[in-house]
């Protein structure tokens, strides 16, 4: 009998309505990866202090104390999909500007506009995890999903590597872009909303 329940609870893990957002969470996390290592090096680039790398890692992150608690209200309302679409967007918008600065504070601004994206993207993600599993599940498809995130991680760095050595840091932004969007084609065509 149990053998049989956690059969059925591998199924429900790995099924239809989890692959497509482990795979969002994959990618995103791809290019996460990529981000850990081009922000700090291309922020000391741009500005030459330590002081001004950390303020864009704290500037990237101020908008999702506000923006995180919007979105999940807003998802609530109008869905989880459209939010998933909407973060990944602004975040493709802002990793495009990125490619293009010349000066520190206009990396600054995008970093805002990446953070809000971020955070648009990662709360409704995260709901869209929970609409996709049941209460008695949820544990071990976070878990899942925990490991889709850490390869996109692990490998996202290495790959960033290759291109900061080949063309260049500015390059890097293009990558994530690119794993940003392939988040949107997952969230269009394989997710389904609840």
């Amino acid at each position: 009998m149990t053998t049989q329940n956690n059969g059925s609870a591998i199924r429900e893990i790995f099924s239809k309505r989890t692959l497509p957002v482990f795979s969002a969470f994959f990618f995103w996390s791809f290019g996460t990866g990529g981000l850990w290592l081009v922000r700090p090096l291309f922020a000391y680039e741009i500005g030459g202090s330590f002081l001004l790398v950390a303020l864009i890692s704290s500037a990237s992150a101020m908008p999702r104390v506000i923006i995180g608690p919007v979105t999940g209200y807003l998802t609530d309302r109008f869905g989880r999909r459209p939010f998933v679409i909407i973060g990944a967007t602004l975040h493709i918008a802002a990793l495009t500007g990125d490619f293009f600065v010349q000066e520190y504070w206009q990396f600054l601004l995008f970093e805002i506009v990446a953070g809000t994206g971020i955070a648009v993207y990662m709360t409704s993600a995260n709901v869209l995890m929970a609409d996709a599993t049941r209460t008695g599940s949820r544990g071990r498809a976070i878990a899942a999903r925990q490991v889709s995130n850490r390869i996109g991680n692990l490998a996202g760095p290495v790959v960033a590597g290759a291109i900061a050595a080949t063309l260049g840091l500015r390059y890097v932004f293009l990558f994530i872009a690119v794993t940003k969007f392939m988040v949107i084609l997952v969230a269009l065509f394989l997710i389904k909303e609840q």
